[in-house]
């Protein structure tokens, strides 16, 4: 089944296990058109050293969150997103969809994540057990 969710009141009961929750820093697309596509929670304006931030707060179906790569610029950024006890990391080249007690696959978006520069402390997208 492809869910494309809009609107969250439009998600039946069966169809709200395939929804996935998430994170998206504005600054990381390129192609900021793709937020006119998903189910907007929430938008959080952050301020700090490096300048203001819009961390846009997300639903979207599972075929929303396997296409994000494409609308990320190059470089160290990723979106992640969370549904029940699986997480989705997704970069402009790579796409890890894995359980939080997979140790393995952890470490190989961790080791990914490096290769790209992004901070050990902005890897926080981890489920703690």
């Amino acid at each position: 089944m492809n869910i494309q969710v809009q609107n969250i009141s439009d998600v039946s009961p069966d169809e709200a296990s395939k929804v996935w929750e998430g994170e998206i820093l504005l600054e990381s697309l390129c192609d900021s058109s793709v937020l006119d596509s998903l189910c907007v929670k929430t938008i959080e304006e952050i301020q700090d050293d490096d300048g203001l931030w819009h961390v846009y707060h997300v639903v979207c179906g599972e075929d929303q969150v396997s296409s994000m790569g494409a609308f990320l610029q190059d470089g160290p950024w990723f979106v992640h997103f969370l549904n029940g006890d699986e997480i989705a990391v997704v970069f402009k080249d790579a796409y890890f969809k894995f359980l939080h007690t997979d140790i393995e696959t952890i470490e190989k978006v961790k080791e990914h994540s490096r290769t790209l520069g992004v901070p050990e402390e902005e890897l926080n997208f981890f489920i703690e057990n």
